[in-house]
């Protein structure tokens, strides 16, 4: 009976862990290997860059949800960002984004980046990737009726994407951006628009997401 109170006991100190976000739950690092717990010397420490450009013919998109007011697909993008921690067992990995561009867009209507913000990375456990979490991030883009409708974090957080590991015979990893952001000003907008674009890490190379 005291064996059994002791579990009870103990299964309910890790619940609380985990409501509380304790335990190993947000332990995230970026690591130079697939190794999970990345060793000491692998971990790619605060003020690593990680830079991201689309693959040849994928273009980024930036679209409303009816897919009418705002239809913007763009051939050249980059997504670049410095961590500003380096992670560990009990935080998740924290960076600016320094660089969200778009170029070499299908119309002359109008994609630019008012505020590029912060991310956070979040270990998805038993794999080499992670999700990203973004905020303070705000654009303008311009409507086929001519107007500036402006989408952005509002104040909160937003589902970003993923990271994605290399796959067989690859080198470099992915980030996949499908993120929905709310209207903050703009006449004649939807209430929502979505970026959606597939960035290869081109820095640095191999780039993987690591428990600890």
């Amino acid at each position: 009976m005291k064996h059994l109170k002791m579990l009870v006991l103990a299964g309910t100190a890790a619940l609380l862990a985990i409501a509380v976000g304790g335990g190993s739950a947000s332990a995230t690092v970026l690591c130079k290997t697939t190794a999970n717990p990345c060793p000491a010397e692998s971990k790619l420490l605060t003020g690593t860059k990680v830079e991201g450009t689309l693959p040849a013919n994928v273009p980024a998109t930036f679209e409303s949800t009816d897919k009418e007011t705002i239809n913007i697909w763009c051939w050249e993008s980059t997504f670049s960002f410095t961590t500003s921690n380096t992670g560990g067992a009990s935080e998740t990995v924290k960076a600016s984004v320094t660089k969200w561009s778009w170029a070499n867009c299908t119309t002359a209507k109008k994609m630019v980046p008012l505020k590029t913000g912060e991310l956070e990375i979040h270990y998805l456990e038993g794999t080499g990737t992670g999700t990203l979490t973004g905020k303070n991030m705000e654009f303008t883009a311009e409507s086929v009726l001519g107007s500036d409708c402006v989408y952005g974090t509002k104040g909160g957080t937003v589902h970003l994407g993923v990271t994605r590991e290399p796959g067989a015979l690859e080198t470099k990893s992915q980030i996949e951006i499908n993120a929905v952001f709310g209207k903050v000003s703009g006449s004649l907008c939807p209430e929502d628009a979505r970026i959606g674009g597939r960035y290869i890490v081109n820095t640095p190379v191999p780039l993987y997401v690591a428990g600890s």
